[in-house]
């Protein structure tokens, strides 16, 4: 055999579950609360700090708990909603702000699972709930009768009930001027030297001689009123119908109408009669005629069935109610739309362009431009580019639009089967006049999951749940053809993440995404990647674990924050991304999961021991097992630096470390969380990195390349033998570094023997908190044996 050697220049490629031959060089079998990073390598995952409480966690099994983050100068907030209630916490100071709940406000977000159902969106100090269950109703306020709705002190006029009749001038000599009710005459004066007011004085006189009801509006103004709505005025005159005019309903053109008529008076105004949408509604209030909406057409959005609103009154406290929405003012049913999500559900909500947008059914819905609470038009006199728009998606084979995004300056919304692009005009002018949908691509995706922005891409997910696994699709302009294009980024990974994934969080700052899922909430599958002129040279997957449920999260200030459940309630806790190689222990370096400082915890020193009032109940002997207390770094007090202490006794929400008086130290408590570094089976590889089958390696030893890390052991399972365990202590012998009774970091090579058949001896790297592990690359050597010459 030969003596060959390798080795991997670095170790930064994350997980990998295509066969182990085709796998990439730098990429792992598995890794466990790793993070990936191109600069530092791989290391342990950032710590999460304890930041709060967030009340009560759900009681029911099954019930989910939906999440949102606020930023603004004020505060950074993380509200939590669940079973109809609704906490705020401030990640400043970790403390719950009260909310008031007003009226009936509660039911609308009594949901089991919150956090599919419902959806947030945030303007300045008004966050928006909808609920994507729930369907949006509208109140039509119902006229019958002679008069309908008092408007302002004036009662409307039924149109199908009044008619008008207007003597505009004397027609001449000895002329006729005839009014008619129900195609009946009722009125009939002939003369040549009367005033228009005295020929309308004469016709009101004798038709209500005839038994009928006329009012005078004005001098040469009559208001006629029906028995019912079957009833109708015309008129005529010996001069073209031009000296007396009348009408119903409706007139062809606002130029039609005289100066004055009753008050209240009510009449459409059709314009063009093949095309209702063009119509308008006018009627005589305040001493003159004024855009109103129809008879029987006055319309609301039932404000327990639309989204509510989270105000934050700037006190310190909070209040969620229902919220005011403009309803139909102008128009009718034709002229002026009810909204398209009446009668369905609110898929999703957000402002775009100075507009309050909704999905909906297959339809896209924006408000007036400035008035997000405005769904119907202003006036309908004329179709106006700030009007509101609502269009259907073309070819949506039926499904659901369920999420948008910003992309390449334009609208991208996503069904469950493809994408569309809402196109504006030339200007970018998002109007009613010129907006259309166009299919662009038809990419799975799962619409209960809102994308997210990596750069200028966007990541979405498609997971249909009669699958197991889901995967990932990075949206992106292709750099060759300019085409559209969704490649996925789990292709190498395709069993890793399971379905009933629900939430995804990036940072694009710190290049990393995390993902969760109800299949287990005790994950967080998490990803790195880095791009340069070139595109892509990272895509790392890995998993986080965690002791306890997770039930939300999102990024604020490029920070991480979990909301997580443990003894029945939630807590929140905060995860730093700092990259930096830095070399010297501080705070930061202590890596405990729920940490606290001493300085937000009662300390006291009791007969020998110190106890310690922790922000939750210990719930088990497991779990007090799992805590740690941490001599900070920078301690001031008695004792040195990094010294640990391991609690041995807790009683409700106390925890009792024996033979120590900590009391006057500054340390930090937490749950101590373990690294998992499982290698890729080693190959012999030819100059392409293409791995060599036909003959044996038979590995001696790896050897790991660590930098600025603590302790670590390294698992070697040979095929068919026991495990060899070998352990760097952190302590190097000599080193002038290194301390008897003091922790620092260490660099250097740590190398390791693993004697078998390299294709099937297992290497796995462990380590435990509170301090990280940090590896840039690893070598080996061994002997090989091929079976034949190989020629290429």
């Amino acid at each position: 055999m030969t003596a060959v050697s390798g080795g991997i220049p670095n170790v930064v490629g994350g997980i990998s579950q295509q066969p182990p031959e085709l796998r990439t060089l730098n990429s792992a079998a598995d890794l466990r609360n790793t993070w990936c990073d191109p600069a530092n390598g791989l290391s342990t995952r950032p710590c999460g700090e304890f930041r709060g409480k967030a009340g009560l966690a759900p009681l029911a099994e099954g019930n989910t708990v939906a999440t949102h983050d606020i930023q603004k100068p004020s505060g950074q907030y993380r509200i939590s909603v669940h079973s109809g209630g609704i906490v705020v916490t401030n990640l400043t100071t970790g403390m719950m702000e009260p909310v008031n709940f007003v009226g009936m406000a509660g039911s609308y977000i009594d949901t089991k699972d919150a956090a599919s159902d419902l959806g947030f969106f945030t303007v300045g100090d008004t966050t928006f709930i909808y609920n994507r269950k729930v369907i949006v109703q509208a109140t039509l306020y119902d006229e019958s009768g002679v008069t309908g709705i008092d408007n302002g002190g004036v009662l409307r006029r039924n149109p199908f009930r009044h008619g008008t009749l207007w003597v505009k001038q004397r027609a001449g000599y000895k002329a006729n001027y005839a009014m008619y009710i129900n195609g009946i005459r009722v009125g009939l004066v002939q003369t040549d030297d009367k005033t228009p007011a005295e020929i309308a004085s004469d016709l009101r006189s004798q038709a209500q001689t005839a038994g009928h009801t006329v009012n005078v509006a004005s001098e040469t103004v009559l208001s006629v009123q029906f028995a019912d709505e079957q009833g109708f005025l015309t008129s005529h005159d010996d001069y073209g119908n031009q000296a007396i005019f009348s009408y119903n309903e409706k007139v062809d053109e606002f130029t039609d109408l005289p100066n004055f008529d009753a008050h209240g008076r009510l009449v459409l105004i059709q314009q063009s009669r093949s095309d209702k949408e063009d119509d308008y509604w006018v009627w005589y209030a305040n001493g003159q005629w004024e855009e109103t909406y129809g008879w029987d057409s006055r319309e609301i959005l039932n404000a327990a069935t639309m989204p509510h609103v989270l105000v934050d009154n700037g006190d310190g406290t909070w209040t969620f109610k229902q919220h005011t929405w403009k309803g139909r003012e102008v128009g009718d049913r034709d002229s002026n739309p009810t909204p398209s999500f009446v009668g369905r559900t609110i898929n999703r909500m957000w402002a775009y362009k100075g507009r309050m947008c909704i999905l909906s059914d297959e339809n896209f819905i924006a408000s007036q431009v400035g008035h997000f609470e405005n769904f119907y038009r202003s006036t309908c006199t004329q179709l106006l580019d700030e009007d509101p728009i609502d269009i259907a998606s073309p070819n949506s084979r039926g499904a659901l639009l369920g999420q948008a995004m910003d992309f390449d300056g334009q609208l991208l919304l996503f069904s469950q089967f493809e994408q569309f692009r809402l196109e504006s005009d030339r200007e970018g002018i998002l109007s009613p006049n010129t907006v259309s949908i166009k299919r662009v691509n038809s990419y799975n995706n799962a619409v209960g999951v809102e994308p997210t922005y990596i750069g200028p891409n966007v990541i979405f997910v498609d997971d249909f749940r009669g699958r197991a696994y889901a995967s990932l699709r990075e949206y992106q302009i292709d750099r060759t053809f300019g085409r559209e294009i969704a490649p996925s980024i789990t292709e190498h990974v395709p069993e890793l993440i399971p379905s009933g994934v629900y939430r995804i969080m990036s940072s694009s700052s710190d290049n990393i995404l995390f993902l969760l899922s109800e299949a287990d909430r005790k994950k967080l599958w998490f990803y790195n990647f880095f791009n340069n002129e070139e595109g892509k040279i990272l895509s790392a997957w890995q998993i986080w674990e965690f002791p306890f449920d997770i039930y939300g999260g999102g990024f604020v200030d490029d920070k991480l924050v979990l909301t997580v459940e443990y003894d029945g309630e939630l807590h929140i806790l905060s995860f730093n991304f700092q990259n930096g190689a830095d070399q010297l222990l501080s705070e930061a370096s202590v890596l405990l999961d729920y940490r606290v400082p001493s300085s937000l915890l009662g300390v006291t020193y009791y007969e020998g021991n110190t106890w310690i009032i922790m922000p939750y109940w210990i719930q088990s002997m497991e779990d007090l097992e799992r805590h740690l207390v941490v001599i900070s770094p920078n301690n001031q007090g008695s004792i040195h630096g990094c010294k640990t202490y391991k609690p041995v006794y807790a009683y409700e929400d106390m925890i009792m470390i024996p033979n120590v008086d900590l009391t006057g130290e500054d340390f930090y408590v937490g749950w101590t969380y373990d690294f998992e570094w499982e290698l890729n089976p080693i190959y012999v590889r030819d100059a392409k990195l293409v791995a060599i089958q036909d003959g044996r390696l038979q590995l001696r030893s790896v050897s790991f390349l660590y930098a600025n890390s603590g302790p670590f052991e390294v698992h070697v399972t040979p095929f068919g033998r026991d495990t060899h365990v070998k352990k760097q202590s952190g302590f190097i012998v000599g080193s002038v570094t290194d301390k008897l009774g003091e922790f620092s970091f260490n660099s250097g090579k740590f190398r390791v023997l693993a004697p078998g058949e390299a294709s099937k001896t297992k290497i796995r790297v462990k380590a435990s908190t509170p301090w990280r592990v940090r590896f840039s690359s690893l070598e080996w050597d061994g002997a090989y044996r091929p079976k034949k010459r190989r020629t290429t």
